[in-house]
């Protein structure tokens, strides 16, 4: 009995801890396009990552990067490209929430900055951007394979308490919590969570990470 009332607790406090963080994000997220001004521009065939499946990255200014999500997802399936500008916030938006909720839970993600304009230099057109620090490219299962073993102890270690922390506050375990989706970061002494689309938080539906549906929160 007295384990169960703890199990009742914890959950009901993990809720609180959500709900809080969560008011945090509503007061530094935009709300619409009209909240976002044009900052960087972007050539498609400068991109720095060579692993994304569904957006690209770009060095934009020394420590950052930004982000440009071109297609949509539903789950891990190709859903659709993002064709407009609309789309492109509403894909953003997606990410930019549930990384700026994570990291207000002290969970240790990739730091994300703000979510700006930037021209596609090759057809004129908008698209946003979440502009965020750089980890660097080189994620923990390639600092295995590529032999950076002495302190890789340490990088699995924080690896799995920054799982631990993440999944405490999830409804259910995502799926891609792998070495691919986490970056080591030597001179911090700390492993990085760097996706976040099948992170689903307790006690939000899913609804409110789509910017347009930001108000009809809980």
């Amino acid at each position: 009995m007295i384990e169960n009332i703890r199990d009742i607790s914890s959950y009901f406090n993990v809720r609180k801890k959500v709900r809080k963080a969560y008011e945090q994000v509503i007061d530094e997220s935009p709300r619409d396009l009209n909240g976002l001004s044009e900052k960087y521009s972007f050539n498609p065939k400068d991109k720095i990552n060579v692993h994304g499946c569904f957006s690209n990255l770009y060095s934009v200014e020394k420590g950052k990067v930004g982000k440009v999500i071109y297609k949509e997802r539903n789950g891990s399936f190709f859903h659709g490209m993002v064709d407009s500008l609309e789309k492109s916030f509403d894909v953003t938006m997606y990410e930019f929430n549930k990384l700026k909720l994570a990291s207000f839970l002290d969970v240790p993600v990739s730091e994300t900055y703000e979510v700006i304009l930037a021209k596609n230099v090759l057809n004129e057109e908008l698209r946003c951007m979440l502009v965020m620090r750089d980890l660097g490219r080189v994620t923990l299962g390639e600092y295995y394979r590529e032999d950076y073993r002495g302190d890789y102890k340490l990088a699995i270690s924080s690896w799995e308490d920054a799982k631990s922390k993440l999944r405490r506050f999830l409804a259910y375990e995502p799926i891609d919590l792998n070495e691919s989706n986490a970056i080591w970061v030597p001179e911090d002494k700390q492993t990085y969570l760097i996706d976040s689309a099948f992170w689903d938080f307790k006690g939000l539906p899913k609804y409110w990470y789509d910017a347009n549906n930001f108000d009809n929160n809980i």
